[in-house]
């Protein structure tokens, strides 16, 4: 009997095969293709639900977390919407973390602030005091505050703060400053005579009457 004839068959097959991967191919790229645009989409209908809390808290006047959910927005797909916004509300921004700074802020009396320096360090402070020897250089204001009011407008324990940028204070201005302990430090004053102060990084003042 002849020999059976096994070249065709194999040919036709490997022929076969490629269409099916050439078509396997073009579902591929198909596929890639909707997953792109889906995630594409996910992405828009997420930072579109981030704007709409952002809105919902701006009616409401909660700026800073309207602030997150705009920063949100943005880091998703840069929202020009969000960005938009953020833009628009800085300002009330500011004064809520600022707002937010001052409610922090606790009035640690003077003597613990020397017992507990280390444990306090960096603790967000605000303090009431008799301004004096009010510095300006280089764009840098320093201030000494005595802080605890003795009666009879004797005051003592000095503050020093700082504060980068100008103040409208004037000698012996009674002011509110808020800011973070730094530390304690001492300085020679009226000969060998010397006094023990306290650091403060200033960023909030207000001038009273």
């Amino acid at each position: 009997s002849p020999p059976l004839e096994v070249a065709k068959p194999v040919k036709q097959a490997k022929q076969l095969s490629e269409k099916e991967r050439s078509k396997t191919e073009g579902v591929n790229k198909i596929t890639a293709k909707e997953k792109s645009e889906k995630e594409t989409a996910k992405k828009q209908r997420e930072a579109q639900g981030h704007l709409d809390n952002a809105s919902n808290l701006i009616d409401q006047e909660k700026w800073l977390a309207a602030r997150d959910e705009l920063n949100a927005a943005i880091s998703i797909n840069g929202l020009p919407e969000a960005k938009q916004k953020l833009q628009d509300i800085q300002p009330q921004i500011i004064d809520a973390k600022t707002a937010a700074y001052k409610a922090e802020s606790k009035t640690i009396p003077y003597d613990q602030l020397k017992k507990n320096t280390q444990s306090l360090k960096g603790r967000k402070v605000h303090y009431y005091g008799n301004a004096f020897n009010i510095e300006e250089s280089n764009g840098v204001t320093v201030m000494e505050a005595y802080v605890t009011n003795y009666g009879d407008e004797m005051w003592g324990n000095p503050i020093i703060f700082t504060y980068e940028g100008h103040l409208d204070i004037n000698q012996f201005n009674k002011v509110h400053f808020w800011g973070e302990f730094q530390g304690i430090t001492s300085h020679t004053k009226q000969g060998d005579r010397k006094s023990t102060r306290l650091n403060s990084s200033h960023t909030d003042i207000s001038r009273m009457p």
